[in-house]
């Protein structure tokens, strides 16, 4: 006769699976697995949203506030924007506008980040994921941290995201380059490179909650000849305070001819 199992047994199989469990990637099988971040980094949180299957994991030092960017993501999620396209983020945190774009079909993505921790931790919430083949994470430099700095001069995309620093201040630390952009330089190198860095019918969505950059971002749109509309928002920046969440999809559009005309060069 056979003796029904000791809950002792169940723990000892459970403390051995999850010494093996770790070392293995088990997302593309409906599973998910702790697996430890690598070092110097620490997991401070981890955080739930409803576009994702999976928790996300936020490291020390890298921003995250999902309020900034629930008609970006509702976009993704509803409108597909994502579906078959190769999609750059720009300024990619903990990579949440990335991880939403390949759970919504996103072909390729290409984030970017200037602070080592981010790239580090968009890195490893990809790979949890099991999407680490169809994310490429790249750190840019402090000494040259434009827009496109680490994207080649021939790298096309069908989709550019971004939830951009909102406010013209110096940053102080690594952190701080989530939330300042001096003399709004990150947007004025993102405007000038956009022809040459998006495909024929490609979009640029980006998010602000902040009235003084909207209006930077306006200006900045005419002058290159660009338009600036509000997707799905119904609110008027005069009645908005000076910072406001949640934040508001803008999209760029730039004329196609602007796109085709940098085809030729």
């Amino acid at each position: 006769m056979n003796r029904p199992k000791s809950p002792v047994f169940f723990l000892i199989l459970m403390i051995g699976l999850l010494t093996i469990l770790p070392r293995i990637d088990a997302a593309p099988l409906g599973i998910m697995v702790y697996k430890p971040p690598p070092k110097p980094h620490e997991i401070v949180a981890w955080r739930s949203i409803e576009d994702l299957r999976w928790s996300v994991a936020q490291f020390d030092s890298v921003f995250w506030d999902p309020r900034d960017t629930p008609s970006l993501r509702g976009q993704i999620r509803t409108n597909h924007v994502a579906k078959g396209k190769k999609v750059l983020e720009i300024g990619v945190g903990t990579g949440l506008l990335s991880l939403c774009s390949l759970a919504h079909g996103a072909t390729s993505v290409v984030g970017t980040d200037i602070n080592p921790s981010a790239a580090a931790c968009a890195r490893y919430n990809a790979e949890r994921h099991g999407w680490k083949t169809k994310f490429d994470c790249r750190l840019v430099s402090k000494t040259n941290s434009g827009a496109f700095a680490v994207i080649g001069k021939k790298e096309r995309f069908d989709l550019i995201v971004s939830n951009p620093p909102w406010v013209d201040q110096k940053p102080k630390n690594n952190f701080e380059f989530a939330l300042y952009d001096p003399g709004f330089e990150l947007l004025k190198t993102l405007m000038v490179g956009l022809p040459r860095h998006l495909n024929p019918g490609g979009r640029v969505l980006l998010a602000y909650g902040s009235v003084s950059s909207i209006k930077t971002l306006r200006q900045l749109a005419d002058k290159h000849g660009y338009e600036v509309k509000m997707i799905e928002d119904d609110r008027k920046l005069k009645d908005l305070p000076e910072e406001f969440l949640p934040g508001m999809t803008l999209e760029v559009i730039v004329p196609p001819e602007k796109i085709k005309s940098s085809l030729k060069g």
